[in-house]
């Protein structure tokens, strides 16, 4: 059982707080969805947590006390750091009923971050989408929460075309994979720190988009490994980051 509260109030519990004030969500969750039981014990993670440094504490449940309040006893302060690739996500969005259900399974993966970005082949008004990214927020910490990750995956939105954000992001990434099933070539991903995943609207990328990728030096374009039948738009990502993580 884990959950997530902000810095100051992790800063708090690492001073010796028994007490911690959460918001009505998670309190109600806590209390009536997963029922924890006095003397339970649980895990606290900070919001500000990364991929690669995390700090936890692991807490005994004392007492429920309204409104929304948890009286804890620290057991166990940790803090560890990894050294795994940072992978960031670039979507071109997707309907709504299948925006949620992408975020939910993408965040459950080891991703550092998520943006959604525009394309020539967008099927959806990118407005209407970026109107619901906090609830697309609240979808990835949930997710976090369920599946006990100890960082929350960022899912923010670049309000810009493909071709743009590739110049301002290239610097930042060793590689950025783009996913196109025309295009087959071997890659190798291996001790790479920064990479860059782009995955394109339904219907894949426009020609002018992968004329313009084939040409950064950076962008390796590769069709996915061992499927040889069009999958829909929504499980893309999660097949495309499935593969990079097997290559890396």
């Amino acid at each position: 059982m884990v959950i997530f509260v902000e810095e100051d109030q992790f800063s708090n519990i690492l001073e010796g707080s028994e007490t911690l004030e959460v918001n009505h969500e998670v309190y109600h969750y806590l209390k009536n969805v997963v029922r924890v039981q006095l003397g339970q014990v649980f895990t606290i993670y900070s919001l500000s947590n990364q991929i690669n440094h995390y700090k936890q504490v692991r807490c005994k449940l004392c007492g429920f006390s309204k409104p929304n309040r948890l009286m804890i006893q620290i057991e166990q302060k940790q803090e560890f750091k990894n050294n795994l690739p940072m992978i960031d996500l670039y979507i071109v969005p997707l309907k709504s009923r299948y925006m949620d259900s992408c975020i939910e399974y993408c965040c459950q993966l080891p991703i550092n971050r998520i943006y959604l970005i525009k394309s020539q082949h967008i099927c959806v008004k990118f407005d209407e989408i970026v109107r619901k990214i906090d609830r697309l927020r609240k979808i990835s910490y949930w997710n976090s929460v369920y599946s006990k990750k100890y960082y929350v995956t960022d899912v923010n939105f670049l309000d810009d075309n493909v071709k743009n954000i590739v110049d301002k992001v290239n610097d930042v990434y060793e590689v950025m994979i783009v996913f196109d099933n025309l295009i087959d070539r071997e890659i190798c991903l291996k001790n790479l720190s920064r990479i860059g995943v782009l995955i394109g609207p339904e219907g894949g990328w426009s020609t002018d988009e992968i004329n313009y990728l084939l040409q950064v030096p950076k962008i390796q374009i590769f069709k996915f490994r061992n499927i040889h039948t069009t999958i829909k738009s929504e499980i893309a990502p999660i097949v495309g980051i499935s593969q990079v993580l097997a290559m890396v």
